[in-house]
């Protein structure tokens, strides 16, 4: 099963983000409004180029989401602990029919 995950440049992009917030607090808290204020915009703006780039990751995204009948007989294994795997069907099959 195939599922969408951010870019490495997003997921750099989100720390940055992190700094910048925490920079902008600490502007605050030291009466910098100046610094505050360019520093929101900074956040502004990496927030949009976040944005940006996952919209074009998903939009360019080739693979959709396909669902096997291996993937849903993992699932029913994991959360049941019971094993329901190809071969484990096939001997189910030859026992019922």
């Amino acid at each position: 099963m195939k599922v969408f995950s951010a870019a490495p440049d997003v997921k750099a992009l989100e720390t940055q983000l992190a700094d910048v917030k925490k920079e902008k607090e600490a502007a605050v808290t030291a009466q910098e409004f100046e610094k505050a204020a360019e520093m929101r915009d900074e956040e502004r703006r990496i927030e949009k180029e976040i944005n940006d780039k996952k919209k074009a990751a998903k939009e360019n995204s080739d693979a959709k989401l396909v669902v096997t009948d291996e993937d849903i007989a993992s699932v029913v294994a994991q959360w049941t602990g019971i094993p329901v795997s190809k071969s484990h069907r096939k001997n189910l099959n030859h026992y019922y029919t």
